[in-house]
């Protein structure tokens, strides 16, 4: 290892048998067919990473609860991961097609992914399908926004590692030679038979800079990595009940901009403290059905929101987080909240609140957004739908309101 350029282990033992690992702040590409373990190359790099110590953000496609799935097949337990803080989980919309809406919009895109990552400022960062932000209609602006996005990434000193499917044409081939030759380094994984039922993998070890072999193959066992049933605990969920209509979510857009909220906001919580504080389902279910007990007398009305993440939006990837933040500051010292980072849904509790004043936090919540991020506000509140819950009826207790909001589909 070189004391001037530190290694980090990737986790794939031929890889890191043959290269020494990863080059820390080095850029990465893999690519290959479906099915193939692409992604369970790029979760157990992320896996290796948390069991350092090392903050990841891992941008995906995939419904988080899925990504949590085939975490577990490798023994890795995503929701620990981020609820210690070492992983952060963000979604781009499957429904995204930058290419209908042109180079100057999939460059935004683009643009929007590295903000984020700069906002973040990971350890490792894993991109586990890059295909929309390559869809430029032009090739040379492709390659412009593409090294200009590495020059930005470069100064964090962030382990990269981009997925790509196989290239299907020619046009996608000249795309992935050209990423490949502005990395660090490429790895391009194939079965390593026709055999559909082998675990054997073929990695193409394929280095840019760094290493003196120009081309290496290697063999890869995803059994080596795959734990069969009964050797890991098994992830469970307990039994949804089934919940009376609720009332029509109503969109953020619908909220009146132009109303502002005069009550006092709970002071700044921190991003990390954010989650830690309120990702407690018990201790927030357990306060909230007090207020379900005291409901009938009428004396300490409250208002519940629950709010989810839309991802079926076009308009680019989407930070739950930054949502999460907007929230957090917009509570007032009496208020609450109930995060699932993995669903990406939230729950707002807004204690002695009467249904018009849902208004009133909203429009703070909208307030904030557009003095804090004036570009992706529209984007933003168009991706978070909400419905407002007076005195938390019809639900008849926290549990059967909780299992609503936060659970069901």
């Amino acid at each position: 290892m070189s004391a001037f350029a530190a290694m980090l282990p990737s986790g794939i033992d031929p890889l890191d048998e043959e290269w020494g690992g990863l080059y820390k702040g080095g850029a990465y590409l893999t690519f290959g067919r479906a099915a193939t373990g692409r992604g369970l190359l790029t979760l157990r790099y992320a896996q290796t990473g948390v069991q350092g110590g090392e903050r990841c953000l891992f941008i995906a496609s995939d419904r988080p609860k899925d990504l949590v799935i085939q975490a577990a097949s490798i023994g890795f337990d995503l929701k620990q991961a981020q609820q210690d803080g070492l992983i952060r989980l963000m979604r781009i919309p499957p429904m995204m097609n930058p290419q209908a809406m042109g180079d100057d919009s999939v460059a935004k895109a683009l643009w929007d992914l590295v903000t984020i990552i700069r906002k973040q400022r990971p350890d490792r960062l894993v991109i586990n399908d890059f295909m929309p932000f390559v869809m430029f209609r032009s090739f040379d602006r492709f390659r412009m926004e593409f090294i200009r996005m590495l020059e930005q990434i470069d100064s964090l000193d962030t382990t990269v590692v981009v997925a790509l499917p196989e290239p299907a044409n020619p046009q996608s081939r000249r795309v992935i030679d050209f990423m490949a030759g502005q990395m660090t380094g490429a790895i391009h994984i194939e079965a390593a038979d026709e055999e559909m039922t082998s675990t054997e993998r073929r990695l193409t070890l394929i280095p840019h800079i760094g290493q003196i072999k120009r081309q290496v193959v290697r063999h890869w066992d995803l059994a080596d990595i795959v734990q069969t049933p009964g050797q890991t605990p098994v992830i469970t969920e307990t039994a949804r009940q089934t919940a009376p209509a609720a009332p029509k979510p109503p969109q953020f857009p619908h909220v009146a901009p132009d109303v502002t909220g005069a009550e006092t906001a709970a002071p700044k919580v921190e991003k990390e403290d954010a989650f830690e504080r309120y990702s407690n389902r018990g201790a927030f279910g357990k306060r909230l059905q007090e207020f379900f007990a005291d409901r009938e007398d009428g004396a300490n009305p409250f208002l519940l929101l629950a709010m989810r993440m839309d991802q079926t939006s076009e308009s680019g990837p989407v930070d739950f987080e930054f949502i999460i933040d907007l929230v957090a500051d917009s509570l007032r010292p009496q208020d609450d909240m109930l995060i699932s980072a993995i669903n990406e849904r939230l729950v707002v509790l807004l204690a002695d609140s009467k249904p018009e004043e849902a208004q009133g936090f909203f429009a703070r919540l909208k307030n904030r957004l557009r003095a804090d991020a004036p570009q992706q506000a529209d984007h933003l509140l168009h991706a978070v739908s909400a419905i407002v819950v007076p005195d938390g009826r019809p639900f008849q207790s926290a549990d059967e309101f909780l299992t609503y909001a936060m659970d069901e589909a």
